[in-house]
């Protein structure tokens, strides 16, 4: 057997509770280091050399803003003389987080450029071909590895439901969350026992749904990036021990939560990515028990809002437009997209999101294998929307990366960007004339999951900015 070769190997986490889990977990099994400490300094980075020397590898764990700071620890990677490993934990958030609100993993590349003939290992259970491709391109490097495992878990089950469906017979998400006493009996009927998390994207309506179901009488704690550390330490302790059954959560919870007795997830309204939907279900059924994953939906006050508020963002931003913001509503409308499609299985889509090549058969117990919709041709559109973009790929507006702008500029439906762009006369808006906008939409969604459609996002190597996005 080879000898096993000393390594210095930066783990960099994204979130501090899943790197206080992760220290927990392994300090009493390896050398191991909570690299946000101020005493990561000298005399701590010579211990670590004396126990490379000695043949043992060392782990330091740090967030993304603890290594971009850390001076010191990036001058003793390039000197020590030991191999040097970073690992990207849940690496499938550098581009999304990144690009909309987190440029320090972005960052991240500085530091790992500055040390030569180190590794660099993805490591996620959702990372794309896409996403990986962008990191190499970010980082300015190749990739050792890409540790991606993604599957569905044949014991949990995919269902969208229509809000009228439940008890209250509402007609919108919204006016069935402020009737406490009926979420209480969805809940209550479709998970009896075990473990529960009820997702939303708002952190108000988090508070006061957990609120309004302690009130009501169903005993609930909460989790969202606003609450203090100290108390989303003790909801999620008090929800992983079984101390409370229900906990009301943004997708701040999504990472790195175990707990055994989970059996079920409920989304009120769409989740505001693909990605984040597959890393939010996959909390539950994690002991191989029977579990459910439910979306909660309503017929158009959803979608309309969606729609509403992303071309809101587009006109308050005028002319300076970020591609960030192309980026967010484009996730929101793709999520929408694959869950309320009814066009495909749902955990099948999840699976070609990451990997359009993926050999797997349809799970035949979701939503859509149960009451599959009109299959959807999608050769045509396909070539549309190559032509359509090559056309307009010159063009400085971004919003014709918008699969919003796009699916409005095929239906022919009045649409500023073409207006705007002196595009009305292009022959691919004859085509597909007065098709409904929610159908051109979720044919898009097929193609960029089926890889026929890929976003290429351009971004600066020095400061990181993304400063165009094009589909190809």
């Amino acid at each position: 057997m080879d000898p096993v070769i000393p390594s210095l190997v930066v783990v960099v986490v994204p979130l501090i509770a899943l790197l206080h889990d992760q220290l927990r977990k392994l300090a009493n099994r390896i050398h191991i280091l909570d690299g946000r400490s101020t005493q990561l300094n000298m005399h701590a980075l010579t211990n670590v050399y004396h126990v490379l020397n000695s043949g043992q590898s060392v782990f330091i764990l740090m967030t993304p803003e603890a290594l971009n700071r850390s001076h010191q620890l990036r001058i003793f990677a390039q000197t020590i003389g030991f191999r040097v490993s970073f690992i990207l934990d849940e690496a499938h958030t550098i581009p999304s987080w990144g690009l909309e609100f987190r440029k320090e993993l972005l960052r991240v590349a500085t530091t790992i450029r500055s040390v030569p003939n180190c590794q660099l290992i993805l490591a996620s259970a959702s990372i794309s071909l896409s996403d990986v491709d962008f990191i190499k391109r970010c980082y300015g490097a190749s990739m050792d590895e890409t540790i991606s495992n993604l599957y569905i878990r044949g014991n949990v089950t995919y269902s969208v439901i229509e809000v009228s469906t439940l008890p209250g017979g509402k007609k919108s998400v919204a006016k069935f969350l402020s009737s406490f006493p009926h979420v209480i009996e969805f809940i209550t009927e479709k998970f009896p026992n075990g473990s529960v998390i009820l997702f939303s994207e708002h952190k108000k309506r988090v508070n006061e749904l957990a609120a309004g179901l302690n009130e009501a009488g169903m005993p609930a704690v909460r989790f969202h990036s606003d609450l203090p550390s100290n108390l989303k330490t003790l909801y999620l302790n008090a929800w992983s021990a079984g101390e409370v059954r229900v906990i009301v959560a943004t997708s701040a919870i999504s990472l790195g939560v175990d707990n055994a007795h989970c059996i079920g997830t409920v989304h009120f309204g769409n989740p505001a990515s693909v990605y984040n939907f597959i890393q939010e279900t996959g909390r539950v059924g994690r002991r191989g028990q029977p579990s459910e994953c439910i979306v909660v939906t309503d017929k158009s006050a959803t979608y309309n809002q969606m729609c509403a508020q992303i071309e809101k963002r587009q006109r308050e931003a005028e002319n300076d437009l970020a591609v960030s913001q192309i980026l967010a509503g484009n996730s929101e409308l793709l999520a929408w997209g694959a869950i309320c499609g009814r066009h495909v299985c749902i955990p099948l889509l999840l699976l070609r999101f990451v990997d359009p090549e993926v050999a797997a058969e349809p799970c035949g117990q979701c939503t859509v294998c149960l009451a599959p919709g009109d299959h959807l041709h999608l050769a045509g559109i396909a070539f549309v929307i190559k032509q359509l973009v090559q056309r307009t790929r010159h063009i400085r507006d971004q919003r014709k990366s918008c699969i919003l702008t796009l699916a409005k500029f095929l239906s022919a439906a009045s649409c500023d960007f073409a207006k705007r762009n002196h595009l009305d006369a292009y022959p691919e808006r004859s085509i597909y004339r007065n098709y409904d906008i929610k159908l051109i939409l979720q044919m898009i969604t097929l193609l960029i999951a089926n890889g026929t459609l890929k976003a290429h996002i351009d971004i600066d190597p020095q400061s990181f900015e993304a400063r165009d996005v094009n589909f190809i």
